[in-house]
């Protein structure tokens, strides 16, 4: 198997960056990486190249917090979430690259956005959260639940949204445990739909493999980096450089 020197150059990168970015922050790394990927590549081969990138980073998190989950709570997004997923490979077999590729910006922005909101501490995540501690809503539950799935396809990044049902309900280790179990459930179902997209090869599937000693790496440095930088300064410029590549991929 031939392989360019740019596409590892470009696989290393990606698999640096989701281990630096979600070590570093705790979620994210998909929103990172994805949209940087996709802005050199074809969108199709970033989704397939980081999915099992995000595979392992999911039985990474599971081995460090091993029956911490919250399977009970962790179960009322999965139907959903499995609809949205499907959803989403229908829109990665049949979009065209370059709609594809605005997709995923317009994903990168609202990450953007939501993040802004967050460290401008304006109220709209408390009332998300407040709407959430409910706990009585199942249309809010199929509802991020479905939305969760189309994004976790198009940017690996659905944690993104089902953080906002699972944060409110769950002790801080048992949202790590139990958005990783809900995480890999979702992989584990992304890649024969990828594959049947034409999303995933063997190829993709072997170099994003390749990755996970870069990934690991990666990790252990945003290990470092969270305990000597702000959380407001980094998520400041991670925010950032989605939005700019969000942008970039709307106006390509």
């Amino acid at each position: 198997m031939t392989v360019e020197p740019v596409l590892l150059a470009a696989v290393a990168l990606v698999g640096f960056a989701v281990g630096f970015v979600k070590s570093a922050v705790g979620l994210g790394g998909g929103a990172v990486s994805v949209p940087l990927l996709a802005a050199v590549l074809d969108p199709r081969v970033a989704l397939g190249i980081t999915a099992p990138i995000m595979l392992v980073t999911d039985l990474t998190t599971l081995r460090a917090h091993w029956r911490r989950w919250h399977w009970p709570t962790v179960r009322v997004l999965v139907p959903a979430a499995l609809i949205g997923v499907g959803m989403g490979a229908l829109f990665v077999a049949t979009a065209s690259a370059p709609g594809l590729r605005r997709a995923m910006g317009v994903v990168a922005l609202a990450f953007a956005a939501v993040q802004a909101r967050r460290l401008l501490g304006t109220p709209g995540g408390a009332a998300v959260n407040r709407v959430a501690r409910k706990g009585t809503s199942r249309v809010l539950a199929s509802a991020l639940g479905i939305g969760g799935g189309v994004v976790s396809i198009l940017a690996h990044s659905g944690g993104l949204v089902f953080a906002f049902y699972l944060l409110p309900r769950l002790s801080r280790a048992a949202f790590v445990a139990s958005l990783a179990m809900l995480l890999l459930v979702l992989d584990l179902a992304k890649i024969p739909l990828l594959v049947s997209a034409g999303a995933l090869t063997l190829r993709d599937l072997a170099l994003g493999l390749a990755a996970t000693p870069v990934m690991m790496a990666g990790s252990r440095l945003g290990e470092r980096v969270n305990g000597r930088l702000s959380e407001r300064t980094f998520l400041s410029l991670v925010t950032t450089v989605v939005f700019a590549t969000g942008l970039w991929l709307l106006v390509r």
